[in-house]
Formats: C-alpha cells, sequence, structure tokens
C-alpha cells in the first residue's frame, strides 16, 4: 500500500503541472498517472485506433469511460500502476506517493476513496480567469493551436 495517494482536481491552466513538479522536490518515491494517458490507452484498445489529438476527443472519451465504468476506470488504473511498482520495486511501493493528474468526477474520488481509505487526499486547484488566460496563451505560443481548448469539468469532492 502506498503511503500516500494525491487526486488532482482543477480546470485548465490552474496549476496541477506545477504541483506535481513542486510535489516531487517535496517527497522521494513519487509516482505520477496521467489520466489522459490512460484515455489514449483505453481508447486505443477498445476503438482500436487513437484519439484525435484535441481535448474534445479526450474528454468525449473519458465521459463514455466514466458512463460505462461509474468512473472506477481511474482506480483500476491506479490499481496497476500500485501492483507493477510492488512488482518491480517491492521495498518502494510502501514509502511511494501515487499522484493522480487528474480526476474530473466525484465517482472516480470515491471508487480511490473506498479501494485506499485514509490514504487519499483530493486536491482542488481554482484560479482567477486571468491567470487561465495567461497560461493558455503560454500555452498558446508554445504549441502554435489557434483555438482555445474547453475546459475540464471541476469536481466537487
Amino acid at each position: 500500500m502506498p503511503r500516500k495517494i494525491v487526486l488532482l482536481s482543477g480546470s485548465v491552466a490552474s496549476g496541477k503541472t506545477t504541483l506535481v513538479e513542486r510535489l516531487r522536490t517535496e517527497f522521494e518515491d513519487v509516482y505520477l498517472l496521467k489520466t489522459k494517458d490512460t484515455i489514449r490507452e483505453l481508447a486505443a484498445k477498445t476503438l482500436r485506433r487513437e484519439l484525435e489529438a484535441e481535448r474534445r476527443a479526450m474528454q468525449e472519451f473519458g465521459d463514455r469511460l466514466d458512463r460505462e465504468t461509474k468512473g472506477q476506470w481511474v482506480r483500476e488504473a491506479l490499481r496497476k500502476e500500485v501492483s507493477r511498482l510492488a512488482a518491480s520495486k517491492p521495498q518502494a511501493e510502501p514509502q511511494a506517493v501515487f499522484i493522480v493528474d487528474a480526476v474530473r468526477i466525484p465517482l472516480q474520488i470515491k471508487a480511490i476513496r473506498e479501494a485506499y481509505g485514509y490514504i487519499v487526499i483530493h486536491i482542488h486547484l481554482r484560479t482567477s480567469l486571468e491567470l487561465q488566460d495567461f497560461g493558455n496563451s503560454v500555452r498558446f505560443r508554445r504549441s502554435h493551436e489557434t483555438k482555445r481548448k474547453p475546459e475540464y469539468r471541476s469536481s466537487n469532492v
């Protein structure tokens, strides 16, 4: 059983990635589960093709997974990562801090809390629209995209 599981949620450009980077500098044995990577993997298995490289396609497939599994797909992905660590580095697993970037709905949080109990911490990040716009403009300059992406739904748990 890991030492801690940190669930992150929040809108685009709210600071989730920055928090992950900070937690990695503060703690040893930090492991990251990115739900967007899990969505891509599950889509490739289910659809037998890759999702389009846009936020909307990711959100729609994530919504589908939530409907079909009642949000439990994130818990299952986390269980696989914890098991993988226990098999490859048994001495590291009890000291591990797992970060899930990001949960989107209360059912995802509930499923993980039911499986892991009090070691689960949920952090929901909020930011002002001005800072979101700034973060999005930085991303815009980096990626040269021409339209703003829609936000993930926030989780209130």
